[in-house]
């Protein structure tokens, strides 16, 4: 992100902080600090400039819900999600 600060500061997040930052959205993160969120939900600056990543789009959608009674069955579900989550067949979850 490329944010104007209140003092009129112009702050730049991830890569766009480095010195000539060619490949500003190659890589996501950059290096320090994470201070995207700082200004995703408030009124810290201005936002003026920001890159998104985008995910392709899958070759198969299939929603599903889960649902369970009972509070102790929480760590077995959580136990039994686990290795998809890794292994990335269900990429998110809530």
């Amino acid at each position: 992100m490329e944010v104007v600060l209140a003092d009129g500061q112009i702050l730049k997040t991830g890569m766009g902080s480095t010195r000539n930052p060619l490949a500003w959205q190659a890589f996501k993160w950059g290096y320090g600090p994470y201070l995207d969120g700082l200004f995703t939900q408030s009124n810290f600056g201005i936002v003026t400039k920001m890159g998104m990543w985008l995910m392709p789009a899958p070759k198969v959608f299939k929603p599903f819900v889960a649902r369970h009674k009972k509070l102790e069955d929480d760590s077995r579900i959580v136990d039994a999600m686990r290795p998809l989550r890794i292994a990335n067949i269900i990429p998110n979850s809530w």
